[in-house]
């Protein structure tokens, strides 16, 4: 699957903001691979303009209209993530990007990962059907708990939530 970043709405400059779902793929039979939201524009401002630019409004004014597709660098890579048991969220576990056969076995590896911007429809609900619990654990994390914690057992898990995955989750 490849849903894609837009630019929000009505927005225009540096009040844009992204919307829409993360982006994964079944690489087998119930397993699958999110490459999770996070900060989509910045990333779009320094690979789609990397020179140095007088003013980063001035960039952000023609992210607006850009619509081109780039391969995103390895060291640039948005975190990627599976779970061992994709019916339970505490399960999720991060994925090395360099060595995808540790997670998914002899065979599997990435080859590249693209950043488009697009006038195509932002996916919509596609992350919640591999995801079924993922509207029922908002605003709380993976682990379960409501906020971020030292404390918990499973400190991966609590650093990630529903809105991870979905920027629709919870409006």
């Amino acid at each position: 699957r490849s849903p894609k970043w837009l630019p929000g709405e009505g927005a225009g400059g540096m009040g844009s903001e992204t919307t829409g779902e993360a982006s994964f793929v079944e690489v087998a039979p119930g397993r699958y691979l999110f490459a999770l939201l996070g900060n989509e524009r910045q990333m779009a401002l320094t690979l789609f303009f990397p020179e140095p630019a007088p003013h980063t409004f001035e960039r952000a004014e023609r992210l607006e209209t850009l619509r081109e597709t780039v391969e995103v660098p390895r060291n640039q890579l948005p975190l990627l993530v599976t779970f061992s048991d994709i019916s339970n969220p505490i399960t999720v576990r991060r994925v090395d990007p360099d060595d995808l056969a540790a997670t998914f076995g002899p065979g599997y590896a990435l080859k590249s990962v693209t950043l488009e911007i697009t006038d195509e429809r932002v996916t919509d609900g596609e992350v919640e059907k591999a995801l079924g619990w993922l509207g029922e654990i908002w605003p709380n994390r993976l682990d379960g708990n409501r906020f971020g914690t030292i404390r918990s057992p499973n400190r991966f898990a609590n650093t990630l939530s529903a809105n991870s995955f979905s920027s629709e989750i919870g409006r």
